[in-house]
């Protein structure tokens, strides 16, 4: 579209975003988070992710084929750090 420029990630200052964010420490620290609650295990043992699976099979949905946005974010995360 003419006049609309393509989006970019930024940071909140004072109601405006601006190009030049720093999300290093804030990357690393969720980063540091998700690995931990992953520890020894995958991401469907989690309280969270049990419960929403629970909720779907109450529906009548199949979990493991319409997974939570946190589940599958989780689950990308763990396989990344497997190939590692």
């Amino acid at each position: 579209m003419a006049g609309v420029s393509a989006p970019r990630a930024g940071r909140a200052v004072r109601g405006r975003v601006g190009p030049d964010a720093d999300v290093a420490e804030r990357v690393s620290r969720y980063t540091a988070v998700a690995g931990d609650r992953l520890a020894g295990r995958v991401e469907s043992e989690l309280p969270e992710i049990q419960a929403w699976r629970r909720a779907f099979g109450r529906l009548g949905l199949k979990p493991t084929q319409y997974r939570c946005a946190s589940e599958s974010l989780l689950r990308r995360f763990r396989k990344d750090r497997e190939r590692e």
